[in-house]
């Protein structure tokens, strides 16, 4: 967390605050080698999760983070630098992800080698995370 001054007045002195660092956009940068049949499982404070596996692999699980510790707004974003054939994204406990935008695969376009990277927002109010690129 971050100390902040909320700038209340009618006190003799500020009012603190602790912000979650999710809460500004920031988080944990992580950079995973899976193999096939992976699971990785994410924690409330991952901002940014990196594939970058030694070839393509045929199937890999994210787990998002369960709701305990999430905050409104909170991003989280995915990327691969390789070709997952077969991807499965799974809502941690107390969410749940969007299905229509769930992507099924990650791709890796030939024209550029540039990975394929998706991002996603998360709504307190329906405790859903909705891809927003």
């Amino acid at each position: 967390t971050v100390p902040a001054d909320t700038n209340i007045s009618g006190g003799s002195t500020p009012q603190t605050v602790k912000i979650k660092i999710a809460s500004l956009g920031a988080g944990v940068f992580t950079v995973s080698v899976p193999l096939s049949g992976d699971t990785i499982t994410l924690t409330s404070v991952t901002r940014q999760l990196v594939t970058n596996p030694a070839g393509t692999i045929g199937a890999l699980t994210i787990v998002f983070p369960v709701a305990t510790g999430l905050v409104h707004g909170q991003r989280f974003g995915l990327c691969s630098t390789q070709i997952v054939t077969v991807l499965t994204l799974t809502a941690g406990a107390g969410t749940t992800i969007q299905a229509s935008t769930k992507p099924s695969a990650l791709a890796v376009p030939p024209t550029t080698g540039a990975g394929t990277c998706y991002e996603w927002a998360y709504n307190l109010a329906d405790t859903t995370w909705y891809r927003v690129q």
